[in-house]
């Protein structure tokens, strides 16, 4: 073996160990970036079949268009590697759409606890209902009379326990199918415009993109067409024409992530306000059945944990100031807010709702 054949001598070990750290974090980073793009890549190609199956052209360039920004917003550089990816700042639909996403993760949680609820407490209806009807028939059927009085007793206190709580199972179980109504309908068709307003907003910054590379290409042979609305008889040259129609494009666009966008934000605050109005008159029948018990009284059958007994009800002074303001009306006009309240979100979004109200209105 020649001199020239020998691999060059390590200078220091330190650098070999960083060197070799470095190769390795890199193919990781790769890695998953492969994997993420192999996700990204179906759901594309997958999108493209059907619309090529419908045979739509402009669908199929929409979809490629989609996918290459939202690879180019990952990556952190067009993939065509041409001027700055560019997305378009939305922080009142980015909130309007975490708004959403956070209401409907609250009544997922709340529906399952509910449904829960309700379950045991038709679990314990229906065994104490057995109950009763056991004791009393073999009450009545029992010879010696100290024990047929107790059974016929205990009977009928399942009985009335059956009774009352069945009140509450229906109060429960009409609460239930509100949050699966409000959740499954209200909210996710907000949660489907969000999905779309978040598709138009990738959509308009790739065709904007787009145009302002065949701007530039325009730009660059001299054409005299930029800025003007040209007769549909003039002979444009193939980058003029196609720049013409990347303008119509971005001009669809716009208008459409411009109306989805108007779409989410009033849909979140309309969603705020039957969220205002109907959830809290659901609440307000849960605390008048419980205000309405006297204090000591046991609440048979919200007990949810094992080995624990029913909670007994505790003098109104004992519960926290807050829980019995939830009776109250809330304000809906900024004109009900007091002073100290008219720089709060509160009252933005009330004078979004009132906003709302006046062009509903205007339309009738």
């Amino acid at each position: 073996m020649s001199g020239s054949d020998l691999p060059a001598p390590v200078a220091n070990v330190n650098e070999l160990s960083t060197s070799i750290g470095k190769n390795i974090l890199e193919v990781d980073k790769k890695q998953s970036f492969i994997d993420r793009m192999d996700v990204a890549v179906t759901a594309f190609l997958q999108n493209a079949k059907s619309n090529v199956a419908l045979r739509t052209p402009q669908a199929v360039e929409s979809n490629f268009r989609i996918f290459r920004q939202w690879s180019a917003e990952k990556i952190g550089k067009p993939s065509d590697g041409e001027g700055q990816v560019h997305v378009t700042s939305q922080p009142e639909v980015d909130e309007a759409a975490d708004e959403v996403k956070a209401m409907y993760s609250y009544f997922s949680e709340i529906e399952e606890l509910v449904l829960r609820h309700s379950q045991q407490l038709k679990a314990l209806n229906e065994t104490e209902a057995g109950l009763a009807l056991f004791f009393q028939q073999k009450g009545y059927q029992e010879k010696i009379e100290e024990i047929s009085a107790m059974s016929i007793d205990i009977g009928k206190t399942f009985s009335e326990n059956v009774k009352q709580r069945s009140a509450q199972l229906n109060t429960m179980e009409q609460f239930g199918e509100f949050i699966q109504t409000f959740k499954n309908k209200a909210i996710q068709d907000s949660m489907d415009t969000s999905k779309r307003q978040e598709t138009s907003r990738i959509e308009f910054d790739a065709f904007a993109h787009k145009l302002s590379l065949l701007q530039r290409s325009v730009s660059l042979s001299g054409s005299t067409v930029l800025g003007k609305d040209l007769p549909p008889s003039l002979d444009l040259t193939p980058v003029e024409k196609e720049f013409e129609h990347a303008k119509g494009q971005f001009i669809t666009s716009k208008a459409k992530y411009q109306n989805l966008s108007t779409a989410m934000i009033d849909k979140a605050v309309l969603l705020e306000m039957k969220r205002d109005v109907d959830y809290r008159l659901h609440l307000e029948k849960s605390i008048k059945m419980s205000l309405n018990t006297k204090a000591g009284a046991v609440m048979k059958g919200l007990n949810i944990f094992a080995g624990k007994a029913d909670p007994i009800i505790k003098p109104d002074a004992a519960y926290p100031s807050w829980l019995f303001d939830l009776l109250k009306e809330r304000p809906t006009s900024s004109q009900d807010l007091a002073p100290e309240q008219l720089l709060s979100v509160k009252y933005l979004r009330i004078q979004n709702r009132e906003r709302i109200k006046t062009v509903a209105l205007s339309k009738k």
